[in-house]
């Protein structure tokens, strides 16, 4: 299962490396789906003078028949949780 965590930052500000992100994929019970690989150094950066996006790509283990239900993303000592859900 792969996730791609975007973050933006203003042109000016140093670039983003993979080591500074944490990430938590959670089941419907709140069971963490293990994580493969995650990134190191800089991430892969698009944009210009409007703006740059890094992204962040992790992998984590499948567990058979469960779906993630949420996605906590920690980065620079900010939490933020995302709350994912399915469409049939």
């Amino acid at each position: 299962m792969v996730v791609t965590v975007i973050l933006t930052r203003r042109p000016s500000d140093v670039p983003v490396l993979g080591q500074e992100f944490e990430v938590e994929l959670l089941g419907p019970g709140g069971g963490a789906f293990p994580v493969v690989e995650k990134p190191s150094g800089p991430l892969p950066e698009a944009g210009g003078s409007l703006g740059v996006s890094a992204n962040a790509l992790f992998r984590f283990k499948s567990v058979a028949g469960a779906k993630p239900a949420e996605l906590i993303v920690m980065y620079h000592g900010e939490r933020v949780r995302f709350a994912l859900a399915w469409k049939p």
